[in-house]
């Protein structure tokens, strides 16, 4: 989905940018509409080409949805991160991550659409007693029925 496309790629752009706001509004730009052009050619078509094989395999196929977030991997590769930097953050959020890294994830998602969005497995799980939060799927199963609800 489209919500997904763009969970992904903004959690790949804050891998990059770390804690560097400029960064992160620089890398996720603007999506690009499909059959529009933004007038500038790639600089570095090897980085480009192995970021994107690289989310194939990780994340996924590329979709219509996902295909207007690829811009955030062109200006990765175009910017100052390098090959070896695209490459990692892409491994970060698309790798099938050990569980404590799924629950580490899944906790940083805020809002119950980005919880559902995500492209590994967390749930979305409200409670009278505390407030609503995102938790891994294996985290989800453990919680107490009673006390949460989670989807």
């Amino acid at each position: 989905s489209q919500r997904q496309a763009a969970v992904a790629f903004s959690l790949i752009a804050q891998a990059l940018a770390g804690e560097d706001d400029e960064a992160l509004s620089d890398l996720l730009g603007q999506k690009v509409q499909p059959g529009q052009c933004h007038g500038k050619g790639i600089q570095d078509f090897d980085c480009l080409e192995n970021a994107m094989t690289l989310y194939e395999d990780l994340c996924g196929p590329f979709t219509d949805h996902t295909l207007m977030y690829a811009g955030v991997l062109q200006r990765a590769c175009d910017g100052a991160h390098g090959a070896l930097s695209v490459h990692r953050a892409v491994e970060k959020v698309c790798k099938a991550p050990e569980t404590t890294s799924v629950k580490s994830k899944c906790h940083q998602l805020t809002t119950l659409e980005d919880c559902k969005a995500a492209p590994y497995s967390c749930e979305w799980c409200k409670s009278a007693a505390v407030p609503s939060k995102c938790y891994a799927e294996a985290e989800a199963k453990k919680l107490p029925p009673a006390i949460f609800s989670c989807q």
